[in-house]
């Protein structure tokens, strides 16, 4: 009976489906009748094409091969039924999937019409909604285990997650086992091996040709009593199909699977050179020793044969070494001679050129100046070459006297005496010798005193360097001239007096000019502040018709355009007169693009245009600069490429980062459209201030020709430079460079937030690979973990296999819009697994107001503006966390019954901030200059007025004036009271000078109510 069990055990695991075969022969199924039944015949007269879903890495069953055709069983079964069946009008498309679970919901969702191979229980089928068709083929499931098999084999399952039948198996049949999924049935099969699981499954059809390969020769099989059946699977409700298909498998029959089966499971081992090695290892280890046997021999023979070379070369050296040593010495003293003959040949040349410089030094300083004279530093002795006839007290032509005691003498006698101190330094040998040391000639103006007269004279002097036995680059001599530049000097004097009063005329010019703009400034935005005021005022009238809103609407863009040409002219006026500055303050860049980006999306989207933002490399969070500066620039360079690109066209905006140095950053950025462009001949005149290419553009575009003057002022500002490449109708392409502080906080993160941990894991989704790239990086820079997905289902599949791990992600993030499935359809999809606990952000470059309501609805929690920072990602993720476990930040103050002190002479204004204030049912006190609003505040008790909105120019008391006193008096309220300035100034001095003053903010008229809210809201406690 023993030996009966051992010949059964050795047949099932040679021939594991010899027990089905005898089965299929002795014990056929009936041939089915050809003649369709009504709901076969209604199926194929509503389909022409029959889609076959199937999965990959499954032989014999199903696969892809290199040329990504279908492979395996699927490949010849599905056509033969159809030619059996005399069906021949219909067409079969094949479709490979690598998940279990993908195919089973293409086929639910109606990608495919059958899906192959479909099995592991009928009851876990038909809960995916899946009817399973007859077996097309019977095996049985092999159980693949280390060592010895025994009851806790079982308890621990490696399952592949990409298979859901080998899953439905194991539920079925070992309900109680722990199950522990792997990407593949490889990883499944080394997690046996490495004894981190007790076993896992095979299909009969492919254990015994997968455990061939030498890998896995620890593994041993044991068949299990189970069946598992390999079926079509269609929709529950699906019959005509269904019996259609199983029609087909009983005319083949099970044999005709069977069989074709075996032509296909060769594929699952191939007979690699190592298997040869590991089968004959003797033979191989004997080869080797004796290769290495003889290789030792010849190395041992050639390292003695080596030896006596060396020998030999070490002998021969010697004697070369002392032959060469005895010509060296010969040669040597041949050398001595010759170099003791050429110094002095050359000492000889030497004398002569110092004669010749000499004689042409004095020619040249003789014929220009009064006097001459030979000076040797060395020595300290000077001699006159040429004398002044007029200067009685001169030393004669051709006498040498004590060069330093003689000047000297001259300079206390002869310089006036405010150029004293001056004219003995330069003469010192010391300064003559190290400013002569880079320069050929240097000299020395002043006022000389001789004879009753006074005039301008020079000093000059040129040196003379020695050569041969003394240092070369030392100046052992000079020619020293003085000469008289009297009528010269008193010119450029009167030149430079003329100059100074000219700067001096200017100067005054400009002040005049700027006080004129700052007038006008306050006097145009004081009657603008009362049209945009009143206009919003009016937009808000719920009396108002549609028609009177269009007019307003109007009204509002035009006031709008028209403050921003005050703007630029202002800014104008600031950078000719040098007072526009940079600020150095710490500021986030990713708060200061995703502002740019929600204004220039917006413009994109009511223009019809598609924009493009993204960030390519590495670029902080935070740096040192000016925000609002470069704000402006990006404003003012994508506002142009969207106003000059027609409908459909592209605005694209890069960013990254250049090289570092010193602490500072370069950034560069990089804006392209599709518009209409410029000639070149426009292109060098395009930072000219005014400057259009055709005069209708003003009127057509609404230019006013300052945008890029200024914008180019404040790029040079900022250390940088700015570049256009533009052709006629094809479109421009900007490139900024901008240098901006190093912050101390690249990266803005609370490190005493206990929400983001550096074992956080996130999951990013999106189709852009380069997008994804960016994620892992910026994510990477504050110690987050990054899986990504390039689509909505492989995203799905990884939440899946996290969810079953019981490691669920910490935070998915994922691209709005994709193809195949968006960002809202994959929410929906996550949540059906993971529930409402993770945090779902969605990413776009795009409006999401459209999309907001069914987002949430679907399960997103907040929005992400593209391009991704990490600082944007983690508020929003902490925001979100909060709100899930409802330990929600203070909220904003209600300005509702809020008491403010107003500040305002102008009656119009002050109706309209009133009325601007009652939009929030706030009450207010108007007072008509500063002196009353010091009173007003005064003469209230603590807490009675929650703020103070202050016009700055008031008569009897300014708004300056006004804060000044408020913030110095004894009132309880003096120093927190907050204190906004609402005026026409809008130079960044007035901006400085209320701040110190003691104002919390700076509001220029005409005032948004918006930004006035929020900054009340901000500053009311």
């Amino acid at each position: 009976m023993t030996e009966l069990n051992e010949a059964q055990a050795e047949l099932a695991a040679n021939e594991p489906n010899y027990i089905n075969s005898l089965r299929s022969r002795y014990y056929p199924v009936s041939i089915s009748s050809r003649a369709f039944s009504a709901a076969e015949k209604q199926w194929l007269s509503e389909h022409g094409k029959l889609r076959v879903g199937y999965l990959n890495h499954y032989l014999p069953y199903s696969d892809t091969d290199d040329s990504g055709n279908v492979t395996g069983i699927i490949r010849d079964a599905v056509p033969r039924m159809f030619e059996e069946l005399g069906i021949s009008r219909v067409s079969i498309s094949f479709i490979g999937y690598d998940s279990y679970d993908r195919m089973i919901s293409a086929l639910s969702d109606g990608e495919i019409d059958t899906a192959f191979p479909v099995g592991g229980g009928l009851y876990y089928s038909e809960e995916s909604g899946i009817f399973q068709s007859s077996p097309v083929v019977s095996a049985a499931t092999e159980l693949v285990h280390r060592g010895e098999y025994t009851e806790e084999t079982t308890a621990h399952f490696a399952v592949n997650e990409n298979n859901r039948m080998q899953y439905y198996f194991v539920l079925t049949h070992y309900p109680d086992a722990e199950i522990v999924f792997y990407p593949s049935i490889d990883d499944c099969l080394k997690a046996v091996s490495e004894g981190k699981v007790g076993c896992t499954t095979l299909n009969g059809l492919r254990a015994n040709d997968i455990l061939r390969n030498s890998r896995y020769s620890g593994l041993a099989l044991l068949q299990t009593t189970y069946d598992d059946d390999r079926c079509f699977g269609v929709q529950i409700g699906n019959a005509g199909l269904l019996r259609l298909l199983n029609r087909g498998i009983n005319v083949l029959g099970s044999d005709y699977a069977q069989n074709l089966a075996f032509r296909y499971t060769d594929q699952l081992y191939s007979y690699s050179v190592w298997d040869m090695v590991q089968n004959n290892m003797a033979l191989f280890g004997s080869v080797i020793l004796g290769i290495a046997a003889l290789i030792i021999l010849f190395l041992i023979r050639d390292t003695r044969r080596s030896r006596r070379e060396i020998q030999n070369q070490e002998n021969a050296r010697v004697e070369l070494e002392k032959a060469n040593a005895e010509l060296a010495e010969s040669q040597a003293a041949k050398q001595r001679e010759l170099e003791e003959r050429l110094a002095l040949q050359e000492e000889l040349l030497e004398q002569q050129s110092r004669r010749e410089q000499q004689d042409k030094m004095i020619t040249a300083l003789a014929s220009d100046y009064r006097c001459v004279y030979h000076v040797d530093l060395d020595h300290d002795d000077a001699v006159c070459y040429r004398a002044d006839p007029t200067d009685s007290e001169q030393t004669g032509e051709g006498i040498h006297f004590p060069y330093h005691e003689r000047f000297v003498w001259y300079a206390e006698h002869c310089v006036a005496e405010n150029y004293r101190e001056g004219f003995l330094h330069f003469i010192t040998p010391e300064y003559i010798r190290s400013a002569l040391s880079n320069k050929p000639i240097i000299a020395y103006r002043y006022l000389a005193q001789r004879n009753g007269k006074e005039y301008y004279e020079m000093i000059r002097m040129a040196g003379v360097r020695h050569v041969g036995e003394r240092d070369d680059h030392i100046v052992h001599a000079v020619g020293l001239g003085l000469t008289v530049i009297d009528e010269e000097m008193r010119e450029g004097m009167a030149k430079n007096q003329a100059l100074a009063e000219a700067l001096n005329a200017a100067e005054d010019a400009n002040k005049a000019k700027t006080a004129f703009l700052s007038n006008m400034s306050h006097e145009i935005r004081t009657p603008m502040n009362a049209i945009i005021g009143l206009n919003n005022i009016a937009m808000n009238d719920p009396t108002a018709s549609d028609k009177v809103k269009e007019y307003l609407s109007k009204i509002g863009d035009s006031a709008q355009h028209l403050l921003g040409i005050i703007n630029d002219i202002l800014d104008m006026s600031r950078i000719e007169s040098g007072r526009m500055t940079i600020k150095k303050e710490e500021f986030s860049f990713a708060k200061a693009l995703e502002q740019v980006n929600t204004i220039v999306s917006g413009q994109c989207r009511d223009k019809g245009l598609i924009y493009d933002c993204r960030i390519t490399g590495q670029v902080d969070d935070t740096y040192v600069g000016d925000a609002m500066k470069l704000k402006q620039v990006m404003i003012n360079i994508l506002g142009n490429a969207v106003k000059f690109t027609p409908e459909g066209g592209t605005v694209r905006f890069v960013i990254e980062e250049g090289p570092r140095y010193d602490g500072q950053a370069t950034l560069r950025f990089i804006i392209s459209d599709t518009g209409i462009g410029m000639s070149k001949e426009f292109l060098p005149h395009i930072f000219d201030a005014f400057s259009q290419e055709d005069s209708s553009t003003t009127s057509r575009y609404g230019s006013t020709g300052l945008g890029m003057p200024i914008t180019k002022s404040i790029v040079e500002l900022m250390n940088g430079h700015i570049e256009v490449e533009s052709e006629k109708g094809k479109g421009t392409v900007f490139t900024v460079n901008v240098t901006l502080g190093e912050s101390d906080r690249k990266n803005l993160r609370n490190e005493e937030d206990d929400l983001v941990s550096h074992d956080m894991s996130v999951l990013v989704i999106d189709d852009d690979r380069i997008a994804l790239e960016h994620a892992e990086i910026i994510l990477g820079q504050v110690g987050v973990n990054c899986d990504t997905a390039e689509s909505g289902w492989e995203g799905v599949d990884k939440v899946r296999i996290r969810h079953g791990r019981r490691e669920d992600y910490d935070l998915i993030l994922i691209d709005l819009k994709m193809p195949e499935m968006d960002g809202v359809e994959t929410t929906r999809h996550i949540r059906e697994i993971v529930g409402h606990d993770t945090p779902i952000i969605i990413l776009t470059s795009f409006n999401w107001e459209e999309v907001e309501d069914e987002a949430k609805e679907a399960g997103v929690d907040t929005f992400v503006s593209k391009p991704l920072f990490a600082e944007n990602v983690m508020d929003e993720f902490r925001e979100a966390f909060r709100r899930k476990h409802k330990v929600l930040e203070e909220k904003t103050v209600d300005l509702k019954g809020r008491r403010v002190l107003l500040a305002e002479d102008v009656a119009v204004n002050a109706e309209i901030m009133m009325m601007v204030l009652a939009m929030r049912e706030m009450e207010v006190d108007l007072a008509e200059n500063g002196r009353i609003a010091v009173d007003l505040f005064e003469g209230h008790e603590p807490g009675y007025y929650d703020a103070i909105l202050m016009d700055m120019r008031m008569p009897e008391m300014d708004g300056l004036e006004a804060t000044c006193h408020i913030r110095a008096s004894d009132h309880a309220d003096a120093k927190r009271i907050p204190i906004i300035a609402l005026t026409a100034n809008a130079f960044d001095e007035d901006v400085q000078r209320s701040l110190q003053a003691g104002l919390n903010a700076h509001l220029s008229k005409p005032v948004e109510p918006e930004l006035l809210f929020e900054t009340l809201e901000k500053l009311i406690k």
